[in-house]
């Protein structure tokens, strides 16, 4: 494979990746507060992210690999504020 390529390929993942930690989940989480609602979010689908970020977040820190540990726990850290606003705003709509 071409260096320039791979390059390429290797920089747009990692804006891309940086873009859903420091824009697309801080939004959700923004919106969730809000709304003071998780409406329309998917269970699963928090649960999954979670457990994605928890195991590549574990794998950089296997590897010493503090780039990956940290954009991972990143990722880890704002799936964890959405998973406690599913809980704390959901547990709210059923009390009301």
């Amino acid at each position: 494979m071409p260096d320039v390529l791979l390059a390429m390929v290797g920089t747009a993942a990692t804006v891309v990746s940086i873009a859903v930690k420091a824009v697309g989940l801080p939004d959700q989480i923004r919106a969730n507060a809000a709304r003071r609602s998780t409406q329309g979010l998917s269970g699963p689908f928090v649960v999954l992210g979670g457990i994605s970020y928890g195991l590549w977040t574990a794998y950089g820190a296997l590897l010493g690999d503090l780039p990956l540990l940290l954009g991972q726990g990143a990722g880890l850290a704002a799936m964890g504020v959405i998973a406690w606003q599913m809980v704390r705003y959901r547990k709210a709509e059923a009390d009301a």
